[in-house]
């Protein structure tokens, strides 16, 4: 009793059919983007689309609107393959800079007070604000989200002022949903779109999707790559066995040699990302160094199973 209603229109059935029962159940306002009878006694609020609205009255229901210095700064990371690994590799980085740090992904919600299994990579406009909400009252500063395809698709996060956007790369995959490849990158590119000019994009330029994304923000913009020449974060892989990777990472005022347990040549542009975005949002060089070195993996990621001193590794 009391609430407001939001009828949302999903994909097997539409929330405003729901509408009499919520009103019903004591809804004191309902938010609708069709027309039809309204129902006395209640506020009624007639939108164009009430899942943006949703997403828009989530974070002012939970305190989570932007402001000059907002109390919580989120990163959110997007693109095919990568996105779990780069949040992780994020919040060690933070963490080694001593930032109380939540994330959100496909693995787990680290709220900072608490850990939850992941229902979802992305929740719900109101289950996510209610965890970023939980995270900052736990005294968490920063936050970084996977933000998936269907996540942007859906509005999910658009109420959300992002201090920065990721993006790793673009490949085939969720075709079920989004039906074409021109649909899939224009769900990725909202997150960029969103993001305000105070804001940084951090993108993928070996992906030639990353140029595109680049050229459509108006948020300052940090390249970053292995191969392209105009990447501005670029790494040199010095070596790389079954126990981890050696590389040198040059770029905008850093110079750093890592030696990760990570292995593979995707995990050196998923430390890149990661990297890349910390120094943007003013993270000093050791830390970046300590973050990405504290990380021994990541469940589910090429995750390393055999006993310790075995000849041979198994992932």
């Amino acid at each position: 009793p009391g609430a407001c209603f939001v009828a949302v229109r999903g994909v097997g059935c539409d929330g405003h059919d729901f509408v009499p029962a919520a009103v019903a159940s004591g809804a004191a306002a309902i938010v609708v983007d069709r027309d039809g009878p309204a129902p006395s006694g209640v506020a009624v609020v007639r939108v164009a689309d009430t899942r943006s609205a949703l997403a828009k009255l989530a974070p002012a229901f939970y305190g989570l609107l932007g402001g000059v210095e907002p109390t919580l700064r989120i990163i959110g990371v997007t693109g095919t393959n990568g996105k779990t690994t780069v949040v992780w590799l994020l919040r060690s980085i933070l963490q080694a800079a001593h930032r109380s740090t939540a994330m959100l992904g496909t693995v787990e919600y680290d709220l900072v007070g608490e850990r939850r299994p992941s229902p979802l990579t992305t929740p719900g406009s109101i289950e996510l604000c209610r965890s970023l909400a939980a995270a900052r009252d736990a005294g968490a500063t920063h936050a970084v989200l996977e933000v998936s395809s269907h996540a942007l698709d859906q509005r999910r996060c658009y109420g959300l002022t992002f201090a920065a956007g990721v993006f790793t790369n673009l490949t085939g995959d969720h075709l079920d949903y989004h039906k074409t490849m021109d649909a899939y990158f224009s769900a990725k590119q909202r997150l960029f779109e969103m993001l305000p000019p105070s804001a940084v994009a951090v993108v993928n330029v070996d992906d030639p999707m990353g140029a595109l994304l680049a050229r459509g923000t108006t948020a300052r913009v940090v390249t970053y790559g292995i191969d392209s020449p105009s990447a501005q974060v670029r790494a040199g892989i010095e070596g790389m066995d079954r126990c981890g990777t050696e590389f040198l990472l040059r770029g905008r005022a850093l110079e750093l040699s890592i030696r990760t347990p990570l292995i593979g040549r995707h995990n050196v542009l998923n430390a890149l990302a990661a990297a890349a975005t910390a120094a943007a949002i003013g993270v000093p060089p050791e830390a970046i160094r300590s973050g990405l070195e504290h990380v021994s993996g990541v469940p589910g990621r090429l995750q390393r199973a055999e006993p310790p001193g075995w000849p041979y590794s198994v992932f």
